[in-house]
C-alpha cells in the first residue's frame, strides 16, 4: 500500500511500518491506529478517536497470523443466512 500498514513480514524490503517507526521514535502514546472508512475518512495514529465509536461495542481481536491483518472469524451472515465457512479473514483497507 501507499502508506504501508501491513506487517514487515510481507514487505518486499522487510522495512518497518510507519507505525513501528513512529513507535520506536517514541512519537506515539500507544502503538495503535484507528480507521474511519466512511466519508469523511480518518486515520488516527497513536490511538483511536473515541468520538467516532461507541466504546461499549468495541471488540479487540488478536491478529492470528502476522503478515496481513489476519483474524479469527466466527461467522458472516447476510440476511441471517451464513455467507461463508471460512474460519479466518484478512482486514484490508486497500483496493
Amino acid at each position: 500500500g501507499i502508506l504501508g500498514l501491513a506487517f514487515p513480514e510481507i514487505s518486499v524490503f522487510k522495512a518497518p511500518t510507519l507505525l513501528e517507526s513512529l513507535n520506536a521514535q517514541k512519537q506515539l502514546d500507544v502503538p495503535q491506529f484507528g480507521l474511519k472508512l466512511a466519508y469523511p475518512s480518518e486515520l488516527s495514529l497513536g490511538g483511536i478517536n473515541f468520538d467516532l465509536i461507541d466504546a461499549d461495542t468495541l471488540v479487540w481481536t488478536p491478529v492470528t497470523q502476522k503478515g496481513f491483518w489476519q483474524i479469527g472469524l466466527e461467522d458472516i451472515t447476510v440476511n441471517g443466512v451464513p455467507a461463508t465457512t471460512a474460519k479466518s479473514a484478512i482486514i484490508d483497507t486497500g483496493s
